[in-house]
């Protein structure tokens, strides 16, 4: 049975040239990169140079790169690395995070966690085509926000945030606060776990104080990730996992050096190739979907289709329940998932889709095709030709 997969959001496979990277940090290259003889500063060596890749990537300098265990780690260093430096310097009474209904579960989780402890969470509404309501969110920002976080692009739908602009409101709102000085707060946060692979993610240019990246959606091993802290951030923030002090006293923890140069590895890939794969995969995106609608004219996409990641398309069909279809697919060897990969195992209908207005019945009957490096026409005619079948 040929195998087609269509589920490059959820995970990617780890490219030859990264595995290559990684190996030799098992056996040949072992040493605690802590530790001062040789075999120690050979990993040490490593670990910086993995650092300089990703933070030139990201246009920054490689003292404002963090290594996590994962991007959920990131995002939660992201938060609670704020909150617990405002603490440690003293507080506010009434602090307020910013953030977006359509968020990782890992944000929004993350902040709702943190009520228990004082901090008033605003969440931002979602449009029907994805994207966050930008005179909500105006008007959300006061005096006591410490923090804004907005995803880069929707790990669901693919749904592009204007993240530059958001970072313009932000700027603004801190010249009317203190129109003869500066402050740092809001500090601005964005998931950019979903677009790295596609778009171009310079700090400066986004304008964001944090960022977080992970390796296993850009053809990089699972189990690790990174956050990029501003520099002027960083003295803000405290950790979240104590211990001897790694990463600059922000995430204790023997460093991870074999996914650390695969992770390096995967980021060099994806720079060296962005624009001609985002162009190939917009492509043959399209092509998938103006092939479905010739015999499908009642499947909807869900989000827009100019704002989205190239590789993404959300689509419901009316009548049928998302997990059935998945199944169906699974069957002739096209795997597709109904959203995030990190929920899909319980059968419920999607937070974002209902977010965004939709009802349940859409929520629950709407599948997310990612296509991905591999995928081929070929591969996009086979699933086509699965779906006529299923849907009969």
């Amino acid at each position: 049975m040929r195998k087609v997969y269509l589920d490059h959001a959820a995970s990617t496979p780890v490219d030859p040239k990264v595995e290559s990277a990684i190996r030799p940090y098992f056996g040949k290259y072992f040493g605690n990169p802590h530790s001062m003889h040789q075999f120690g500063q050979a990993t040490s060596r490593a670990v910086f140079e993995s650092r300089r890749t990703l933070a030139e990537a990201v246009g920054a300098s490689h003292e404002e790169i963090v290594f996590t265990g994962s991007a959920t780690e990131a995002n939660n260093l992201a938060i609670r690395g704020i909150w617990k430096g405002l603490k440690r310097d003293g507080g506010l009474k009434k602090p307020r995070i910013v953030t977006f209904s359509l968020e990782h579960e890992s944000i929004l989780n993350t902040c709702k966690d943190l009520a228990d402890e004082g901090v008033e969470t605003v969440i931002i509404p979602s449009d029907r085509q994805g994207l966050i309501n930008m005179e909500k969110f105006k008007k959300a920002l006061n005096a006591d926000t410490i923090l804004v976080s907005v995803m880069h692009a929707n790990n669901e739908v693919g749904t592009i945030q204007p993240i530059a602009k958001i970072a313009e409101i932000i700027k603004r709102f801190k010249a009317a606060l203190i129109p003869n000085g500066y402050t740092l707060y809001p500090i601005f946060h964005t998931d950019a776990v979903q677009s790295f692979q596609y778009l171009d993610c310079d700090a400066a240019k986004l304008g964001v104080d944090l960022m977080t990246l992970s390796a296993h959606k850009i053809y990089g091993p699972k189990g690790i990730g990174a956050l990029y802290i501003k520099k002027s951030v960083r003295g803000m923030m405290a950790p979240i996992i104590t211990g001897t002090g790694q990463e600059g006293g922000l995430r204790s923890g023997t460093d991870n050096v074999p996914y650390m140069a695969g992770f390096a590895k995967a980021v060099e890939l994806v720079m060296s190739s962005r624009i001609k794969e985002s162009k190939r995969v917009g492509d043959l995106r399209d092509y998938f979907w103006q092939q479905l609608k010739k015999f499908a004219p009642k499947v909807l996409v869900n989000g827009s289709l100019e704002d989205r990641l190239p590789n993404n398309l959300s689509l419901y069909f009316p009548g049928y329940k998302a997990h059935d279809l998945l199944i169906r697919l699974d069957l002739s060897g096209v795997g597709v998932s109904p959203g995030a990969a990190c929920s899909s195992r319980v059968s419920k209908a999607s937070y974002v889709l209902e977010e965004m207005g939709f009802p349940i019945e859409r929520a629950s009957g709407s599948l997310r095709f990612s296509l991905g490096r591999a995928t081929k026409k070929a591969d996009i005619d086979y699933a086509i030709s699965v779906i006529m079948k299923v849907l009969g």
